[in-house]
């Protein structure tokens, strides 16, 4: 049965696929994608979850902080009880903090949208 809770939990495992570069199809049923993650993070292998491109982040910069918001929300969302999933507006809301560049606008921040044409 398709549900908003299930759909949340989709949403974190193509989120914990992207950040670490792995498939949740490469893992067993022993050992999903999310267990593999919270086994890494209680190891205190947390440089074991960055995708192989993402290597070179350096663990004081603002982007360490944005992965690891990334795998915190995705891992929320991933909850085994639906009703401890966030909600898509909170999702928002947690990720909002997590933009990069002055180029992106922000919903939160009015000033930083184009006026609008008259």
């Amino acid at each position: 049965q398709v549900t908003k809770e299930g759909d949340i939990y989709s949403f974190g495992i193509v989120l914990l696929e992207i950040l670490t570069g792995r498939k949740a199809v490469m893992f067993t049923q022993d050992e999903d994608i999310v267990k593999w993650v919270k086994k890494q993070l209680q190891k205190g292998l947390i440089s074991e979850l960055l995708e192989p491109g993402l290597l070179e982040i350096d663990q004081e910069s603002s982007e360490w902080e944005e992965f690891l918001l990334g795998v915190k929300v995705a891992l929320l969302c991933t909850a085994h009880d639906p009703l401890d999933r966030p909600s898509i507006n909170d999702i928002v809301f947690m990720l909002e903090g997590c933009r990069v560049g002055p180029d992106i606008p922000s919903s939160a921040d009015p000033t930083t949208l184009p006026s609008p044409v008259s």
